[in-house]
């Protein structure tokens, strides 16, 4: 991606300057994200939220509400006028989705008989997500497995 295009291509709803920091400080794409083998689905099993951006130039909307049904999302949310750079340019509704996936998923454990705190281990915590991620950052499309 060229500096250049970063701020129409990814982050067209952050100010000019933040999209100019992301856009140097970006790494670069690496061509095993597209061309190494992927294992298991990880939507398969675990629950899946997904909260997206409506205006996302990368990924078309249409594949993202198709991702989000073919996991059987919980909850999925659609952010109007939203970009690519969802975590930053909307990081309050991102976090409400995560708050929400992180209470259902938490309300399911439960203590043992002798007090203890019961955890299921069947699903690791974890963010996954699409494309190159910059530091400190991640991409959501994500799907919150679990935490």
């Amino acid at each position: 991606m060229r500096q250049d295009r970063y701020h129409a291509q990814f982050a067209a709803d952050l100010p000019a300057e933040r999209a100019a920091l992301d856009a140097v400080t970006r790494r670069p794409l690496n061509d095993r994200a597209l061309n190494d083998r992927a294992g298991a689905p990880a939507w398969r099993d675990p629950p899946s939220w997904f909260v997206y951006p409506e205006l996302d130039s990368n990924i078309p909307l249409p594949a993202r509400r198709f991702m989000a049904e073919r996991a059987g999302a919980r909850e999925v949310v659609e952010i109007a006028g939203a970009s690519h750079a969802l975590p930053a340019s909307q990081p309050h509704a991102v976090t409400e989705v995560v708050q929400r996936a992180v209470k259902a998923v938490a309300s399911r454990d439960g203590p043992t008989a002798d007090g203890r705190r019961q955890v299921d281990r069947k699903w690791p915590g974890r963010w996954t997500g699409s494309g190159a991620t910059m530091p400190g950052r991640f991409t959501v499309f994500d799907f919150l497995e679990n935490t």
